[in-house]
């Protein structure tokens, strides 16, 4: 099997620096591509605050019986 380096016309945009682009990034670096990453200053939703959050009582569930 043979490898070739990658090509210098070739930029990678990765949007987001989550864990999981993080992982991606790191690989993609190491083997040799240019990349770019871009991340929000701050996240738009807390994953923290939406597990906690109260369930909605818009719809409620019907029993049966």
């Amino acid at each position: 099997m043979t490898f070739q380096t990658p090509s210098k016309n070739i930029l990678i945009l990765i949007k987001g620096a989550g864990d999981l682009a993080s992982g991606a990034a790191y690989r993609l670096k190491r083997s040799g591509f240019p990349l770019i990453m871009t991340e929000l200053p701050a996240p738009p939703w807390s994953a923290g605050r939406s597990a906690l959050a109260k369930p909605s009582t818009a719809a409620k569930p019907k029993s049966r019986g």
